[in-house]
């Protein structure tokens, strides 16, 4: 028992070791939107957290990873990044202790559960929720999912309703929660099925608040398409995505699964190398089903049960063909690694093959994402204008305006500079929550929405915009 607890923390440890650098971001964009709506002086603001149409609300109803989540941190450790990285990072292999134990609960023995949490731990596919703070509820989702699942299965209901009410605080995604529970129960021919009825209840009470006062998801990428052929191009991105094809992939990607010549011009050093390493996965994993066709037949319920997961778990995005990231595939691929986890411990050399150059694509990927990851770029932006307003403007001019403008002689001849650094402390955000000023506008001249009046300071954008 000591060898097999020393061998799970071995490959936890060590997949926390790939997301090491994640320790080091910084926050952008989205980050401060959601600082500034956490920063908070009175008991009414925090109970607007759960309400609609507040100043403390967002879009989503996403409470605990991120209001409470920014506004409990924030109180702790301020525009320190650390510490927000730490947690989501120690959740993100807390999730992974619970998966082996989800594997082991479902008759996994030792090794097919060790696979199942590699597969999932080292999936390239996780890399922007864990270096982007505003994803942290597709980090917490999976967590409090699976701790859901245990403790149903122990017969600890009320404790199963706490984790199930967190996971509805996190993502809407959980509503699929008592399905998962209603396959799981079938799967392990358990007869207390029934007993996720009253849960499908808190589901209905959960969509009627949600949608009555939050309503359904606005913008240009939140269009549902219910063509069947257009959702099974989303699908075959997701399980490309879950076997380790990076996310980028999809901007290159024309008619016919046909690579468009931009692709060689934008990576003309990763480019082969990405086909190389895809071609040779998808080639062994194919021949590696064709060999195992006759154990997958005979352990069908276990295959049927692992696709169950990872396509009602993409139900509720799988008709936005316009929607479809990575991140989505937090829940998901609980299925896809159970699957993969348990047929790859038949000991072949296709096995031993498969496994070996899904570990080399899926971490090659990520040190291919690093540098292109728009959460870690901004973040660097964010943190130079983080440090050259601490220094030179702590505290802000009085009756004077900030106007972020292009220098000409810089990066990209000055063009989009503003836009750029605007994209990255998301507008005015940093700085109502640097200044601690709710009202609190900066200008770009990118974005003419507004004309500063009285006293303006130009500030260069380009010198925000180092290239890394």
């Amino acid at each position: 028992m000591k060898k097999e607890k020393r061998q799970l923390l071995l490959i936890i440890f060590g997949i926390g070791f790939i997301f090491l650098p994640s320790l080091f971001g910084y926050f952008s964009g989205d980050d401060w939107a959601v600082m500034r709506t956490s920063q908070i002086s009175s008991l009414p603001e925090f109970f607007n957290f759960f309400l609609a149409h507040t100043p403390q609300s967002l879009t989503f109803f996403r409470p605990l990873p991120q209001q409470l989540f920014f506004n409990l941190f924030g109180a702790l450790f301020g525009l320190h990044p650390f510490p927000y990285y730490f947690f989501v990072l120690s959740c993100f292999l807390l999730s992974l202790y619970f998966l082996y134990r989800l594997a082991r609960k479902i008759g996994f023995d030792h090794l097919q559960a060790l696979l199942t949490v590699t597969v999932y731990g080292t999936a390239a596919a996780n890399f922007a929720r864990i270096y982007f703070l505003s994803a942290f509820q597709d980090v917490l989702l999976p967590l409090l999912v699976i701790l859901s699942l245990l403790t149903f299965l122990d017969k600890r209901y009320w404790l199963f309703l706490l984790y199930f009410a967190l996971a509805l605080l996190s993502k809407e995604t959980a509503v699929v929660t008592p399905f998962l529970l209603i396959a799981l129960t079938l799967y392990l021919r358990k007869k207390n099925y029934t007993n996720t009825i009253p849960y499908l209840l808190v589901v209905g009470l959960y969509l009627f608040y949600r949608l009555k006062y939050f309503g359904g998801a606005v913008g240009d990428s939140y269009l549902w398409d219910f063509s069947l052929k257009k959702a099974a191009n989303t699908l075959l991105w997701y399980v490309l995505w879950a076997l380790g094809t990076p996310e980028i992939m999809v901007d290159y990607v024309g008619s016919g699964l046909r690579i468009i010549p931009r692709y060689y011009t934008d990576f003309p050093q990763w480019g082969k190398v990405i086909l190389a390493e895809l071609g040779s996965l998808f080639t062994i994993f194919f021949a590696f089903l064709i060999v195992s066709y006759r154990d997958l037949f005979k352990k069908h319920r276990l295959v049927f049960f692992c696709l169950f997961i990872f396509v009602v778990s993409l139900a509720p995005v799988l008709f936005m063909p316009w929607h479809k990231f990575t991140h989505a595939l937090s829940l998901p691929m609980i299925g896809s690694s159970l699957l993969l986890g348990f047929f790859l411990s038949k000991p072949s050399f296709l096995s031993k093959a498969l496994i070996a150059v899904y570990l080399v694509t899926n971490i090659s990927m990520m040190f291919f994402l690093y540098p292109r990851f728009y959460a870690v770029n901004r973040g660097k932006i964010s943190r130079l204008v983080y440090t050259y307003f601490a220094e030179i403007y702590p505290s802000p001019p009085l009756n004077t305006s900030f106007l972020f403008v292009n220098d000409p002689k810089g990066y990209k001849g000055g063009e989009n500079q503003s836009k750029e650094v605007a994209l990255a402390v998301s507008q005015s955000d940093f700085f109502k929550v640097f200044y601690h000023d709710r009202s609190y506008q900066v200008y770009f001249v990118d974005l003419p929405i507004s004309t500063p009046s009285g006293t303006v300071i130009h500030v260069d954008s380009g010198q925000f915009l180092k290239r890394y």
